[in-house]
């Protein structure tokens, strides 16, 4: 697994209710991603994520997800979504707090994330 920088990733801290984030290139390449966590040390971020993660590149499709779950004694949202309906597109996976913003305001800032990372120009710094 290639594990970025959280630098390359900074846009995601202009939201502060997202607490960790994992950008995959696609299905075909799972092992191709990227990693943010608001906290070095919140371990208890990683293992919802990777599960769903898990369970696109399994049913080989990713999708649309929004999951309530508690995380450290806080209400969050497991939250995913795909940049297109390509199967094999990029996609993204997020815990977020469920105070604060709305989860759609997240989810696009997750995709705006994602899309800039894979197709912009920092993929290739």
């Amino acid at each position: 697994m290639n594990v970025e920088s959280p630098a390359r990733l900074e846009r995601l801290r202009y939201s502060p209710e997202i607490k960790a984030a994992l950008l995959c290139s696609g299905i075909s390449q799972p092992t191709t991603q990227a990693r943010f966590e608001r906290k070095a040390g919140n371990n208890a971020y990683w293992p919802p994520t990777e599960t769903l993660a898990a369970q696109f590149i399994s049913a080989r499709r990713p999708e649309a997800v929004r999951q309530s779950l508690t995380v450290y004694g806080q209400a969050c949202w497991l939250v995913a979504c795909a940049l297109s309906e390509n199967p094999n597109t990029p996609f993204a996976i997020a815990v977020v707090s469920a105070q604060g913003a709305p989860v759609e305001e997240l989810l696009d800032a997750l995709r705006s994330v994602s899309r800039d990372y894979w197709f912009g120009s920092s993929f290739f710094k």
